[in-house]
């Protein structure tokens, strides 16, 4: 059953000058005992706390990464949570007010990490883990590891938002004894956020890092190629619709539907398409009344159906460079 019995012997976490938690105990060089510790912390929070039950539904949108990331994943598990991308009990966070809004999530409690990271309690969790939650749509007794997975080295934690990372890079990267060590970190801001994750790789000499699309691995190629920061000896990690990728920085290219990608300028539009599987959402760039919008989405759509594709089922204005977190916006917009 997976729960922190995964967790390598050999685990180790290294913070960096831009984390969050800097200067926080558990955000010091700490071995696997501490993150343990913290696991126990978030535990007490779903079951003492919150009083979460069994099979409750939690999302999780952080948009940097820490030691308690790691622990949070491990203790969803072990309370028997469910972890969803959508329609969620609960939304556990560490978005500014400004930024929930834009979430819509008038029907879940939302709590933001900082308010349930420094909880005091006076004992241990006593909660027994079952194995009976879902995480993103496949059950726990039926998560087997990757014993294939291949990493050895330094690795950099960024964001989880494409769910398949969490399968096919977290778990197996855990229990690998081949890592260093273990370090986080993440962005609210593309550029600014891969200017610091550049400045980390650098520092730390990190060997892995995973990023959660190819569109911050492009800019972070660019960034690195500005700072003279060599990446050739470096494995990034992504993932994309052939499945997870080991990108060597050298000939990558975004791969995106060209007629999808043309069709806002057709229309003189400021914005992009979003492909979520099978479903199509539009992005406005600008604010714009909701009737004109509604008149161009309707256009759109026409195109869209004669050339074969699906139609786009939801649209809105959104400033946000981040192609993974737009879809999640997307995702819990109630339409």
């Amino acid at each position: 059953m997976l729960n922190r019995s995964i967790v390598s012997e050999s685990f180790m976490y290294k913070t960096n000058e831009y984390n969050f938690r800097q200067g926080f105990l558990e955000e010091n060089t700490v071995k696997r005992n501490s993150l343990f510790v913290r696991i126990d912390h978030w535990c007490n929070v779903f079951k003492t706390y919150l009083k979460l039950q069994e099979n409750d539904k939690i999302m999780l949108y952080f948009n940097q990464n820490s030691l308690d990331t790691i622990a949070i994943y491990f203790a969803v598990m072990e309370c028997d949570l469910n972890l969803v991308e959508q329609n969620a009990d609960i939304l556990l966070h560490t978005l500014a007010d400004s930024q929930l809004e834009k979430l819509n999530f008038e029907s879940v409690k939302t709590y933001n990490y900082f308010d349930l990271a420094d909880i005091k309690f006076n004992s241990k969790c006593t909660y027994e883990q079952k194995g009976t939650s879902v995480l993103y749509n496949q059950n726990l007794l039926d998560i087997s590891i990757n014993k294939k997975f291949k990493i050895k080295g330094n690795v950099l934690h960024t964001k989880y938002l494409n769910t398949s990372l969490f399968f096919d890079f977290f778990l197996p990267v855990m229990s690998s004894d081949k890592i260093s060590f273990h370090s986080a970190l993440g962005y609210t801001n593309v550029n600014q956020g891969l200017q610091k994750i550049a400045s980390v790789i650098q520092k730390l000499n990190i060997d892995n890092i995973v990023l959660p699309n190819i569109e911050t691995i492009n800019e972070l190629q660019k960034i690195c190629q500005q700072k003279n920061i060599e990446l050739s000896n470096k494995k990034i990690i992504t993932y994309d619709d052939n499945g997870l990728c080991y990108n060597f920085i050298d000939g990558l290219k975004e791969i995106e539907d060209d007629f999808l990608k043309k069709l806002p300028a057709k229309y003189n539009i400021d914005g992009k398409i979003l492909k979520d599987g099978d479903d199509l959402y539009f992005q406005f760039n600008f604010q714009i009344d909701k009737n004109i919008a509604k008149t161009k989405v309707k256009s759109i759509n026409a195109l869209l159906d004669a050339k074969k594709y699906n139609k786009i089922s939801k649209w809105a204005v959104l400033n946000q460079n981040d192609h993974d977190e737009a879809l999640i916006i997307f995702r819990n917009l109630k339409w």
